[in-house]
């Protein structure tokens, strides 16, 4: 044996990269075989990209009506301002009237059921003004309307982060080599 080096116990060293597909989905097709070379961001795997464009369709679908909901809660917001504007009107033109009803009857100009009338539509006056302050301070609440971006409201926020989401998956239905090499050992079949 002077021309032959031989051992039992040597080794071969290589760097080994594990490829998995970032999401989980129905394999399309696989585009390597056993010992192919593959190059640094060769597509090695096709999932089935159809699930995730309508998940990205539905969650931008999500960010429209979001939007479009935070838009309707501002303009209700705005209509019960001027129901609120009205309301306080209606009470300002009542307690006039209830002033001018008690010297009235004190001179018994006024029946005093009418002096009633006047009283009872100026509280109910005075309790739709309460009632519409309420109304606008939880409308804005809900709205969040006060210079605020609609794209910075939190249900709009949630629906973005969601479609962003969504879109970041979508590309990696598509697994690519992340070194130089060759494949070793791909068990992997479509889906039929």
């Amino acid at each position: 044996g002077g021309r032959y080096v031989t051992t039992e116990n040597a080794y071969v060293k290589a760097d080994i990269a594990r490829v998995a597909a970032e999401v989980t989905g129905r394999i399309q097709s696989v585009r390597i075989k056993d010992h192919s070379r593959v190059t640094k961001g060769d597509v090695m795997l096709e999932l089935d990209p159809k699930p995730f464009e309508i998940k990205l369709a539905a969650a931008k679908a999500d960010v429209d009506a979001a939007r479009t909901e935070v838009r309707t809660m501002i303009a209700q917001w705005k209509e019960a301002k001027s129901e609120l504007k009205q309301a306080e009107g209606q009470t300002m033109y009542w307690n006039a009237q209830l002033e001018r009803s008690k010297a009235l009857e004190k001179r018994n100009v006024v029946s005093s059921s009418r002096l009633e009338e006047v009283e009872n539509s100026a509280r109910e006056a005075r309790d739709r003004v309460t009632v519409m302050r309420s109304k606008v301070a939880r409308m804005l609440s809900q709205s969040g309307a006060v210079a605020r971006p609609i794209d910075e409201h939190p249900l709009v926020r949630d629906k973005i982060a969601k479609r962003d989401e969504a879109a970041l998956d979508l590309p990696r239905t598509l697994s690519r080599s992340p070194v130089d090499g060759t494949s070793v050992t791909v068990n992997l079949q479509p889906a039929a």
